[in-house]
């Protein structure tokens, strides 16, 4: 399902950059001695959001789909944008490399009408 090759593909990016563990690591800590730490990532967020939304898969994914949610998040090493609505739950996972920028991955939900 959507939510293991997701963690799969997180895993694998993981062991590629595992130089960043110690600074994630610090950074987490730093975010939550210092809560204003996470101001400047806001733009870093937004930016990852339409890096998402501009890829093709994406798009096809969520054509013609009502209440469209997205929840962005970064894990170290990696920014996972997640689509979703109420009535089909995930409808897409873009995963991206924090280093790049680029879509390294697009999770579509099994069995919408797309795939």
């Amino acid at each position: 399902d959507a939510y293991r090759q997701h963690a799969m593909l997180l895993r694998a990016l993981a062991k590629q950059n595992q130089k960043l563990t110690a600074i994630c690591l610090k950074n987490v800590a730093e975010r939550s001695i210092n809560p204003l730490a996470t101001v400047s990532n806001r733009a870093k967020t937004d930016v990852m959001l339409q890096t998402a939304k501009s890829d093709a898969r994406v798009q096809k994914a969520l054509k013609n789909k009502n209440g469209i949610r997205e929840y962005v998040w970064f894990q170290g090493f990696a920014w996972t944008v997640s689509f979703y609505n109420h009535s089909r739950g995930n409808l897409a996972i873009a995963i991206i490399d924090d280093k790049t920028g680029e879509v390294v991955d697009v999770l579509i939900q099994v069995g919408s009408p797309e795939n």
